[in-house]
């Protein structure tokens, strides 16, 4: 009965098993298998004991067998081997024969994903155009040692197919030779050179000149290549937060704000309370948009690349290598990007060896080299070119440097 029970009940439920969608459905259906084994061997000796008694009461009451019923008896009863030997056996022989099946098959379909993943690669609705990214098999790994420089550009249009400024921009400088980690945060108002169109806030470059714009704008002030860019706006960014299943945050404070251009009830208003909590992509934005309090972007900058760390964390201790290409897919639909499938599934690996609490920490520009200026009457943070390039040059130079904020 505890055979057939389990191999029905595994081979109804596994047929269309995917173990990526349904981690925990392997447990519970070897609970349900299992129920039947204890309640079995708790009613044996009657099980048994009723199976003697009716092949004693047959032979005693045959008359043609009064003489020789002892023997009978003798006969009826012991044990047989094949039987057990078969109902041990053969379980762990068909539970092989599946674990090869179901080995191969979700092999294949790593592989499958690897070929078929796409990212939807956007055109900005500035006068920038861009060709959409190649689909290739990716290599097993990212192969040059030279440091990847990746502009993090999020925008605060709450539509589609609209840039308005960047709301926040972050560096994350890659090392792969070493596998460490530079998160450098530009504070949105600094006061820098955009190339054709004069002296503005940094945060303005890509309502001129789309992401590729910003990315050179940054290249030139920050005195560093940077390969890619990757961009989304509040709702992208609340939809990504909710496709990795949210993230676990300390909220150091509360915080409040209500913008009066919202409706009240505007998922855009910021309601968090203080305390170690799960964070949804609506809340996971309020927190990293939060800068109405006496350090204002300071402690925004800061809490954004918290936030970037916690999600790194996440990716790394919840996905495995097997569920990228889906990820990514999914995570595809909601950014504009210069990086191919090859390129984001290989960076992805390379992530995995990142140790994330080595993750180094900047703010740019440092306290020490900020100046205050007026332009047009509104405050800019402003800071010598020659010493901002020098400062990054130490920070990449200096694999152990951090800074407090």
């Amino acid at each position: 009965i505890w055979f057939v029970w389990s191999n029905v009940i595994v081979a109804s439920v596994f047929s269309e098993w995917n173990p990526i969608e349904s981690p925990g459905l392997l447990p519970l259906v070897l609970v349900i298998c299992c129920i039947p084994k204890p309640v079995l061997g708790i009613f044996a000796n009657k099980l048994y004991l009723y199976q003697a008694k009716r092949k004693i009461i047959a032979i005693v009451r045959d008359p043609n067998k009064h003489e020789s019923r002892e023997a009978e008896i003798a006969a009826a009863g012991g044990t047989n081997m094949v039987l057990p030997l078969t109902v041990l056996t053969l379980p762990y022989l068909l539970a092989l024969i599946a674990g090869l099946f179901f080995f191969f098959k979700y092999y294949l379909m790593f592989n499958d994903a690897l070929e078929k993943a796409t990212v939807t690669t956007k055109t900005a609705v500035t006068n920038e155009s861009k060709a959409p990214a190649t689909q290739t098999t990716a290599p097993a790994k990212w192969e040059s040692t030279d440091r990847i420089n990746i502009l993090l550009l999020g925008g605060d249009s709450r539509k589609k197919d609209e840039i308005h400024s960047a709301d926040s921009l972050m560096i994350v400088s890659i090392d792969p030779a070493t596998k460490k980690v530079k998160l450098l945060s530009i504070l949105r108002d600094t006061y820098v050179k955009i190339p054709g169109y004069g002296e503005d806030r940094i945060s303005k470059a890509i309502t001129m000149g789309g992401s590729s714009l910003a990315m050179r704008t940054v290249e030139e002030w920050a005195g560093i290549p940077i390969q890619y860019y990757v961009y989304m706006n509040l709702p992208g960014f609340i939809n990504l937060i909710d496709v990795i299943g949210g993230i676990d945050i300390e909220v150091e404070k509360d915080m409040n704000y209500v913008d009066s251009n919202d409706d009240p009830t505007s998922i855009y208003q910021i309601h968090l309370k203080k305390g170690y909590q799960h964070l949804d992509g609506i809340k996971a934005l309020q927190y990293v948009r939060f800068r109405h309090d006496a350090y204002g972007d300071f402690a925004r900058t800061e809490r954004q690349r918290n936030l970037l760390k916690a999600v790194a964390e996440e990716l790394k201790t919840k996905t495995t290598i097997t569920e990228i290409p889906k990820l990514i897919e999914a995570i595809g639909l909601y950014v504009e990007t210069n990086l191919n499938v090859d390129d984001m599934i290989k960076l992805s690996k390379l992530g995995f060896e990142i140790d994330t609490d080595s993750i180094d920490s900047i703010q740019l520009p440092p306290m020490e080299l900020l100046q205050m200026k007026s332009v047009n009457g509104k405050d800019v943070l402003y800071v010598e070119p020659d010493q901002i390039q020098s400062y990054v040059k130490s920070v990449f130079n200096d694999e152990s440097k951090t800074q407090g904020d």
